[in-house]
């Protein structure tokens, strides 16, 4: 996927949408990152859960995002990021920006 530049400091290297279930997964993008916006999608009947190992759940360790939520993450590999479902078949959106 080619980066685009979004300002003269900042650049998008990575986006993409996926879907996840009750089972924890880690962010599928291994490009190099300052930050990442993860967004649940609008329409989403379920929560979606972010965190920092597998270990994440709606009750331990994680930021609850609701339908058309987001959350802004700094951090320097985005692999390292857990979503996780409290309803199989949620959609979140991401994107990940370097300076």
């Amino acid at each position: 996927m080619p980066a685009f530049k979004i300002s003269p400091y900042r650049t998008v290297v990575d986006w993409a949408q996926g879907t996840v279930t009750t089972s924890a997964v880690a962010l599928a993008s291994t490009a190099e990152s300052d930050e990442v916006v993860i967004q649940a999608r609008h329409n989403n009947a379920g929560t979606i859960m972010v965190g920092f190992d597998a270990t994440v759940t709606e009750i331990k360790a994680g930021i609850a995002l609701i339908a058309g939520e987001s959350v802004s993450i700094p951090i320097d590999d985005p692999s390292r990021i857990f979503i996780i479902a409290t309803v199989a078949g949620q959609v979140y959106n991401y994107m990940v920006f370097r300076t």
